[in-house]
């Protein structure tokens, strides 16, 4: 069960710094 949570708050980590990469990329596109 830990180990589940860890994997679901790692996956939430990435998909949040994937969201500020991209907006990051599309601000530098601008």
């Amino acid at each position: 069960i830990v180990v589940l949570l860890l994997l679901s708050i790692s996956n939430i980590n990435a998909n949040e710094s994937s969201i500020h990469l991209v907006g990051f990329i599309s601000q530098q596109n601008l």
